[in-house]
């Protein structure tokens, strides 16, 4: 009957072993995860989160953002972009509606995109731009024009002018609520 003990010892070891052997490993694994995503967050993607109504409906206050870098400052209309604001000294997120050259108007109530009235299935209908009646721009080289997704409550290129693409951040791909 002794001969039963030392291999229950061996076993009681082995089980020891194997246990320490997975803490360690999902240790070195979280360790690992945790590098990867601070060295994603820092050279490919960004992370933030959506500050205030100006987005909606299409993003809504606090919603989690994870964006893209972008290198290239290659954009197109419709694009939202996080912006590091120079003129409101603050990160912002807004959609990309006018690109270098694009002619911007607003008369009697209604956008109008390089001389023909512009419709977004994105905002809410009837909206009416009368507050900023007379607003005409011409997007300069280097430049976008960028408004909030809900129109009556952004403040956005109407009221601070263009946006220089070297301000632009990031890309939005996906938002979490």
């Amino acid at each position: 009957m002794n001969i039963q003990e030392p291999n229950e010892e061996i076993n009681e070891n082995n089980n020891e072993n194997t246990n320490n052997q997975r803490a360690i490993t999902h240790i070195i694994t979280l360790c690992l995860t945790v590098c990867i995503m601070y060295i994603l967050s820092m050279t490919i993607f960004d992370f933030g989160h959506v500050d205030g109504i100006s987005m909606e409906p299409t993003f809504n206050d606090k919603d989690i953002e994870i964006a893209i870098y972008i290198k290239n400052k290659e954009f197109k209309r419709g694009d939202i972009v996080n912006i590091d604001s120079v003129a409101l000294e603050r990160s912002i997120v807004k959609r990309i509606i006018g690109l270098e050259g694009d002619v911007i108007c607003i008369e009697n109530g209604k956008f109008y995109l390089n001389n023909k009235e512009f419709k977004e299935d994105y905002i809410q209908d009837d909206v009416d731009y009368s507050k900023h009646n007379g607003l005409f721009v011409i997007v300069p080289k280097g430049y976008i024009f960028v408004m909030g997704d809900n129109r009556e409550e952004s403040n956005d290129s109407r009221n601070f002018g263009c946006i220089c693409k070297t301000e632009v951040r990031s890309k939005v791909l996906i938002t979490f609520k």
